[in-house]
């Protein structure tokens, strides 16, 4: 590990003080677009507990990407953090995978949805979220790679309400909680669609039906509903995945409110539930999917878990693989 020993006086005489050198990571337009403004703050507390950050905007400049990756391979990086949304962090997270896979990074959820955060049961306060780095415990988190190339960290989804969350104003959440959910998916309803389906997994289980919605989930929260699977773990090699059959449409609306109210999503005449390591998506008919709320690849789809292949800075490690 680099570490860079600074010469500083502090109060009586001068002082040798060790900091470990990693880059701040920010998304000037995410969510609240609040980082921006109190970034010299955020840098200053970074110093008191030991870590010198290096601030890194993210922007669309050509030939960006390519820079972002060689600081990345830079070997006095020592550690990152990236404040942005799902998006946000699972473009980081790819760039990591795929050019240094032994980087730690810690989690600074400033999106519209957080869920890959707050499945992890990260602060919502930035100053926190660098304290949880400050202290240094890491947990290797499975991942998601559709079709040998796109990698995910929370949701792989398609059909029915899957981009509610990603549209919903973070104002109108706060001040709405659930009831936001509830009233921008009504609106939805009129558009909904059925589409067939055929799912094969690596246990060789084969499900050939009409459904409204596959949701494919790593960790206990999707689409900003907490909760969702409980009992969900992002360490123990496998992802959950939420099939909702075709119903009439007079019963939508109680259906939402289950989904939304986490209730009865279990096995049964409207719900499918199942744990796989690997799926297989296929269907007749075109459908996009989202992953990590950003647009995703076209099915077919051929989804397999990473096990333990993300190192991520958390509170709780023990907490986390209980989950």
């Amino acid at each position: 590990m680099l570490l860079i020993i600074y010469d500083i006086l502090l109060g009586k005489g001068g002082a040798l003080i060790i900091m470990r050198i990693g880059l701040l990571i920010y998304n000037p337009d995410s969510g609240s677009q609040k980082v921006p403004d109190f970034l010299d703050e955020l840098l200053a507390h970074g110093m008191s507990k030991g870590l010198f950050l290096v601030p890194v905007r993210l922007g669309p400049s050509p030939g960006f990407t390519d820079f972002l990756v060689r600081l990345l391979a830079s070997p006095w990086v020592e550690f990152i953090i990236v404040s942005g949304g799902d998006g946000t962090i699972g473009s980081i997270a790819r760039l990591v995978l795929s050019h240094r896979p032994s980087l730690p990074m810690g989690i600074m959820p400033s999106g519209t949805s957080n869920d890959f955060a707050e499945s992890l049961h990260l602060p919502e306060d930035e100053w926190e979220c660098i304290d949880v780095v400050a202290k240094g415990e890491t947990a290797a988190l499975d991942v998601g790679r559709v079709n040998g190339e796109h990698i995910f960290l929370s949701t792989c989804a398609a059909g029915m309400f899957v981009n509610i969350s990603y549209t919903i104003s973070s104002q109108l959440k706060k001040s709405l909680g659930l009831l936001a959910y509830y009233i921008s998916a009504l609106g939805e309803l009129p558009n909904i669609r059925p589409f067939p389906l055929r799912i094969e997994t690596d246990g060789e289980e084969v499900i050939e039906d009409v459904f409204l919605l596959f949701l494919l989930i790593n960790g206990s929260q999707a689409a900003g509903l907490a909760n969702l699977y409980p009992k969900a773990s992002m360490m123990d090699g496998c992802m959950d995945l939420l099939l909702i059959r075709d119903v009439p449409p007079l019963d939508l609306p109680g259906l939402l409110l289950e989904i939304i109210n986490r209730e009865n999503i279990e096995d049964g005449r409207w719900f499918k539930r199942m744990s796989a390591r690997r799926f297989k998506f296929t269907s007749p008919h075109p459908l996009l999917t989202t992953q990590d709320g950003e647009a995703g690849l076209p099915l077919p789809l051929d989804v397999e878990v990473l096990p333990r292949a993300l190192t991520v800075f958390v509170d709780a490690p023990l907490q986390i693989e209980n989950i």
